[in-house]
């Protein structure tokens, strides 16, 4: 019995195995994106950027990750799950304590004590353990996942609003023009050179363009919202300027087989499905093995026929009635959930990519139509225009006119670049990492 004891002790004193923390789930975010984090917890009280970052030079895109890892209210509580997850690795090494029964000597009743303790412990421990460090590490690329969600919306949100910013600005311009054509045309309208049905319809227009200038400000208010909002950065404190990123160095591989490798191969949600099969097959496995219970025991009396007396002894639960059906269905249940949880993850990451990489063809095909170089044919016919209204070849609101369409193009333009941005970002996220490492 004491040796028994002996054995159970340096178990108990083993190590139970590793749980992946914050600094490896900043390590494996970093080398994903590209943005250096150690995911340390921001401190309380006033808000403050993660330390070595000052805003007062504008905001970057790698900037507004790094703080959204740094302060994220939502991420931050995913993030306390890989405390729950130490938490229950620990609580799977742990062997359950000894009994001590103590019967007291009344009458003719003798002194007696039984020490017992569940054995079968012994040996079902490294499958807890095995299970538990399975769950762990399942939990730890759930955090990496859950973290590049957060990278991509904050990304998105970037862009989005850049986009709001330029559109509001090619909306004001539009506004502005519209009104000058409007008043143009209340004068051509006392001299009678035009119609009150014509200068109704510029009235009518300067107005629309006026609610749309409206419209793209609330739109541009929202936006910037919405990322203070994804970064955790108090709503009060002040404006920061946003940098518009420089272009990706070089695009992601073509092609849907090579990409989808990659996203098999590096998505965090895949490796962790593969952990949840792998910690149920080991669930499975403990529960087999708990068919019956063994429990050492030691039992001592005052008076036996030698004096005090003290014998070890053994008590077995024997599998008459039952033989731990329901737990072992449960987990082969829980198993081939896993397993099929598994294969629908794969055809998820799949489709993601798929969807993605033809986002990303569609518009880099849309941005190629509008290049720099029609950017500089825009500019020479806005130039040509001009010239035009000051030889008198053609009438102020020509020119008005042609100005519109030209911001029209602009703003077609401007969506389109800002276009393949949001779907590189998106093809990113599908395949787990940036384009350019």
């Amino acid at each position: 019995m004491w040796v028994v004891l002996v054995l159970a002790g340096c178990a108990a004193a083993c190590a139970t195995g590793a749980s992946p923390d914050r600094a490896q789930v900043g390590a494996d975010l970093s080398s994903r994106t590209g943005v250096v984090t150690a995911l340390v917890a921001a401190p309380g009280g006033a808000w403050t950027p993660p330390p070595g970052m000052s805003l007062s030079d504008g905001l970057e895109i790698d900037e507004a990750v790094a703080i959204a890892l740094w302060s994220n209210p939502e991420f931050q509580v995913t993030l306390a799950s890989l405390g729950l997850a130490r938490a229950d690795l620990v609580e799977a090494g742990l062997l359950r304590n000894p009994i001590f029964s103590l019967l007291f000597p009344w009458g003719p009743k003798q002194l007696e004590f039984t020490l017992t303790w569940p054995i079968d412990a012994l040996w079902q421990r490294p499958k807890r353990v095995a299970d538990a460090t399975l769950n762990a590490e399942a939990i730890g690329q759930q955090m990496v996942a859950n973290g590049l969600t957060l990278v991509t919306d904050v990304r998105m949100a970037f862009f989005d609003a850049l986009l709001a910013e330029q559109h509001a600005a090619l909306a004001g311009e539009q506004a502005a023009i519209a009104t000058q054509a409007a008043t143009m045309s209340d004068g051509r309208l006392r001299v009678g050179d035009i119609s009150e049905f014509d200068a109704r319809l510029v009235r009518a227009d300067a107005v629309r363009l006026e609610s749309l200038r409206l419209k793209q400000q609330g739109a541009r208010d929202l936006a910037v919202i919405r990322l203070r909002s994804l970064l955790g950065v108090p709503i009060e404190t002040a404006a920061v300027t946003l940098v518009s990123p420089q272009a990706a160095a070089a695009p992601c591989p073509t092609g849907l087989p090579p990409l989808l490798e990659t996203a098999l191969a590096a998505r965090p949600e895949v490796r962790a499905a593969e952990l949840q099969v792998e910690a149920a097959g080991a669930r499975a496995g403990l529960e087999r093995s708990r068919i019956f219970t063994l429990t050492a025991s030691l039992d001592a009396n005052a008076k036996g026929s030698s004096g005090f007396e003290m014998g070890p002894g053994l008590a077995v639960e024997l599998p008459v009635f039952s033989q731990n059906q329901g737990r072992r269905a449960r987990t082969a249940a829980e198993l081939d959930q896993a397993s099929r949880r598994y294969l629908a993850v794969r055809a998820t990451v799949a489709t993601q990519v798929a969807t993605a990489l033809a986002t990303l063809y569609e518009a880099r095909q849309t941005a190629l139509l509008l290049n720099a170089e029609t950017t500089a044919s825009l500019a020479g016919a806005k130039q040509q225009a001009e010239r035009l209204h000051q030889a008198g070849e053609i009438s102020l609101l020509a020119l008005l006119d042609t100005r519109q369409r030209l911001i029209e193009i602009e703003t077609a333009r401007v969506d389109a670049a800002f276009g393949v941005s949001r779907a590189l970002v998106r093809l990113e996220h599908a395949i787990g990492r940036r384009c350019v490492p």
